[in-house]
């Protein structure tokens, strides 16, 4: 959370120039994340089995 309340803060606050890299890298840290997140939402979690049967 900090690191995007630094660059709003840099960027509305004190009028810091972002040349066009920077945003572009921006864009693709952004990209991964929602990707990541998408994948996680999406692939169910696995949990523990039921118990094996016991054979007498």
């Amino acid at each position: 959370m900090a690191p995007i309340m630094q660059f709003v803060l840099g960027l509305l606050v004190f009028g810091e120039s972002i040349p066009a890299e920077r945003w572009i890298g921006f864009a693709l840290v952004w990209v991964a994340v929602v990707l990541i997140v998408l994948d996680m939402v999406r692939t169910p979690r696995v949990g523990p089995g039921p118990e094996p049967k016991k054979v007498s």
